[in-house]
């Protein structure tokens, strides 16, 4: 993927996207492979951690799917048995993940499966790109590692081009700040069994952790750890605002359940996210599935 020249440095055009801005996932990608990544938690060991065993359950921050096309869509998982602590209690190793796609809830009439390698340079974060698949209708997929399973989600791919459609059912999210509720609703949109939800934003919020009385509106809860306000990567990964956004349990079964479609304008890919003068945009976020942000990475 990543070509030297005669020196032995890299192509710039192998770490842009097809719009030609800098893409961070290919430009973490080739640091890896040249050996020269480092990280908070120290240096990346380039061997795959064989037979791993986890200090607890690795699928805690659940699993999501998106990004649906008429022939597949992209499923997500991170690795953090210990969300709150360092890495999410993993070893700077990258580790293999297994997946399968199946017709059946059951996960029988199983018609794809492979491994892909969860990085630590990545956050030990997993994009399996699905392809090859049957147009409009329901698939199931689930990961493992280590013996371990995760839950099993659901994932709708599009209808062909120029099909007819009597209805198509979705549901709109968004604005899911913490303190804000404890979003039972996420229940209920999983149990409504839609095409797929379409999340506006604002899917995270850098801001520091709200206290009671620290503003005219109720705070229902206090953010754990009382974190501070973010202004890093290395302050989204480990313990903010998706490990608590994402790992509600009552969004669990939503992030499972069903496509992910967030807002794409026109002209550019943009995601709604406070601070950064309002809005935040980068050309490797491809009209992606919650699962692709930053910080979920």
């Amino acid at each position: 993927m990543f070509r030297r020249n005669a020196f032995g440095q890299f192509n710039v055009d192998d770490f842009l996207t097809e719009a030609g801005t800098p893409s961070r996932r290919r430009f973490l990608t080739g640091l890896a492979a040249s050996g020269l990544l480092l990280t908070g938690g120290g240096v990346i060991d380039q061997r795959a951690w064989a037979n791993p065993v986890f200090a607890a359950y690795p699928f805690g921050l659940g699993i999501a799917s998106g990004d649906p096309s008429a022939d597949g869509f992209v499923i997500w998982t991170k690795l953090a048995p210990l969300p709150l602590a360092r890495n999410g209690g993993m070893p700077m190793k990258a580790v293999e993940v297994a997946y399968e796609i199946a017709t059946e809830a059951n996960m029988r009439g199983n018609v794809q499966r492979g491994t892909a390698l969860a990085r630590p340079e990545l956050g030990h974060a997993v994009h399996v790109e699905i392809a090859g698949l049957e147009p409009n209708r329901d698939y199931f997929y689930r990961f493992s590692c280590g013996g371990e399973r995760s839950m099993i989600g659901r994932a709708r791919t599009l209808p062909a081009a120029g099909a007819g459609l009597e209805r198509v059912n979705f549901g709109v999210l968004g604005c899911q700040r913490y303190e804000d509720g404890f979003f039972t609703a996420f229940r209920h949109v999983a149990d409504e069994r839609f095409d797929f939800v379409f999340h506006y934003g604002d899917y995270i919020y850098e801001y520091r952790m709200i206290r009671p009385n620290e503003r005219p509106l109720p705070v229902a809860r206090v953010m754990p750890g009382e974190p501070d306000e973010i202004y890093s990567l290395a302050d989204y990964r480990p313990a903010l605002r998706h490990l608590q956004d994402g790992s509600r349990p009552p969004a669990r079964p939503c992030l499972g359940a069903l496509d992910r479609l967030l807002r794409r304008p026109r002209g550019r890919q943009q995601f709604r996210r406070h601070g950064l003068g309002g809005e935040h945009s980068a050309g490797d976020l491809r009209a992606a599935p919650c699962g692709r942000l930053p910080g979920l990475v």
